[in-house]
């Protein structure tokens, strides 16, 4: 089984605290075995901790007496630089890499950089078996994770490029607290920009419904950063909305035909009972405009009954219409929040899709529509309030 290991001068610096010089030999060996049980690395601790001590330049060396250990880091400017260059650009650098920089942003020369730099001691560098580059201390391992991520949800490859987007996206997590060390893992083969996940049959159990629930759970890992509370609400009115909006649409298309027949009326109107104001507000405006009609007819050269008409239409419909019309509109808003929440569902299926494909544009843009539909959402339910009030 290979994975990711410490170096032992490494194991040693994570020993030590922030802040701390120096340990009793008794306490250090403590917490040195227990960090080596939790890496399932067999070394005894005694044994580590001699081996590093007859390292010239190691990390650690012995106190005013062998019960004290003290680290022989001596705090220098290259180092302070080294640290915060390998922090902006959150990747691992060899010594190749860090010189010229610093050289850049100090006055020192190569062979100075060179000789000052010894990244051995300072217990906030370190490094991984077989591996050239130096790792801040700080960043964890994020193999483990993204393994069982993949294994989950049955993925087969990974875009190497893409982990960060699957930690903070999907796991919610912050990416520059981790690397992703594939290239050392048994259980990943990286092949350019991808990497394949290796022994899935051996670690995976359940059937296709399994598969189908973890895709839901990356789904819903997706937009768990940003629940929209107001889009559960409108869902749950959804169908009302809808109802109403058909109550709406009935009520329009049958006012024209009640100017055959009152008996025509009185049989329409159990199909509207849902909508009784809707129905009284068309029928005394239809009534308002057979009466104008009638008038304009009979008096085409009475401008002045004309005018008269036309105010009492006018004032009939702004005083029955109001509101009527702020709850045809209330239901529309209501159901275009319905209609944006169907889409945001049907979304997190497409970014799990493209996920797949590694197709990464495509989940970008698919995370600025989702994030236009819930600003429209918000902005719709605080119209809804107004017209509640």
């Amino acid at each position: 089984m290979k994975r990711p290991t410490y170096t032992s001068a490494s194991f040693i610096k994570k020993v030590f605290r922030p802040g701390e010089r120096s340990l009793p030999r008794n306490e250090f060996l403590e917490r040195l075995d227990q960090t080596l049980r939790d890496a399932d690395v067999v070394t005894p601790a005694e044994s580590m901790l001699q081996e590093v001590l007859a390292h010239p330049a190691g990390p650690v060396r012995i106190g005013r007496s062998e019960a004290i250990l003290e680290l022989t880091y001596a705090p220098h400017q290259v180092f302070d630089l080294a640290y915060r260059f390998m922090r902006e650009t959150h990747l691992p650098r060899s010594l190749d890499q860090i010189i010229p920089e610093l050289r850049k942003r100090t006055s020192f020369s190569w062979n100075q950089v060179s000789r000052m730099l010894e990244l051995e001691r300072d217990p906030r560098f370190v490094q991984y078996e077989g591996d050239p580059r130096w790792y801040l201390v700080e960043w964890k391992l994020a193999n483990d994770l993204l393994y069982t991520f993949a294994v989950e949800r049955k993925f087969q490859q990974l875009a190497l490029r893409s982990y960060g987007h699957v930690l903070e996206v999907y796991l919610g997590l912050n990416a520059k607290e981790y690397v992703f060390l594939p290239e050392m893992d048994d259980r990943f083969q990286v092949e350019g920009e991808v990497v394949y996940i290796q022994n899935q049959a051996e670690e995976t159990t359940g059937d296709e419904h399994q598969a189908e629930a973890a895709a839901t759970l990356a789904v819903e890992a997706e937009i768990a950063d940003n629940p929209v509370e107001p889009v559960e609400a409108a869902a749950a009115d959804a169908p009302v909305a809808v109802e109403a909006a058909h109550t709406v649409e009935a009520t329009e298309t049958d006012a024209p035909q009640e100017e055959a027949t009152d008996e025509q009326n009185e049989a329409q109107m159990p199909e509207v009972t849902e909508s009784t104001e809707v129905t009284e507000a068309a029928e005394e405006t239809n009534e308002t405009e057979e009466t104008n009609e009638t008038e304009e007819s009979t008096n085409e050269g009475n401008n002045a009954s004309t005018i008269t008409i036309e105010a009492k239409e006018e004032l009939g419909m702004n005083t029955t219409l109001t509101k009527p019309v702020l709850h045809e509109v209330d239901e529309l808003l209501k159901q275009a929040v319905a209609l944006l929440e169907t889409r945001n569902d049907d979304m997190g299926q497409e970014v799990v899709n493209n996920f797949q494909q590694s197709n990464m544009q495509a989940i970008e843009e698919l995370m600025q529509e989702k994030w236009k539909n819930e600003q429209l959402v918000q902005g719709i339910q605080q119209v809804l309030a107004a017209i509640g009030q």
